[in-house]
């Protein structure tokens, strides 16, 4: 009967071994995890003001298209010398 018991106590003194070591692995996954969790929270910061930037830049960008934009009718660049047309487009025109 001592045997029987003096196995019980060396049984659970190893599987509370093993438990105080599984539970130091869970805790370094979980402070890794979390190491891991702030550094894609990070990249996900830079990348929206990244996105902002880009949106800023397409922004200013346009406003700036849309000022140099210029529509001529043809007349105006024939008038001007930009277009040149052939004696047999002038008669077919006028």
């Amino acid at each position: 009967m001592d045997c029987y018991n003096a196995q019980k106590v060396v049984n659970r003194t190893n599987r509370k071994e093993q438990q105080l070591k599984e539970l130091e692995r869970l805790r370094l996954a979980y402070k890794n995890i979390m190491k891991y969790q702030g550094y894609l929270n990070n990249q996900i910061m830079e990348y929206q003001k990244y996105l902002i930037s880009c949106r800023q830049n397409v922004y200013r960008n346009s406003k700036h298209h849309k000022k140099m934009i210029q529509k001529f009718h043809f007349k105006d660049l024939v008038k001007r010398g930009v277009i040149e047309m052939g004696e047999s487009e002038m008669s077919a025109s006028e």
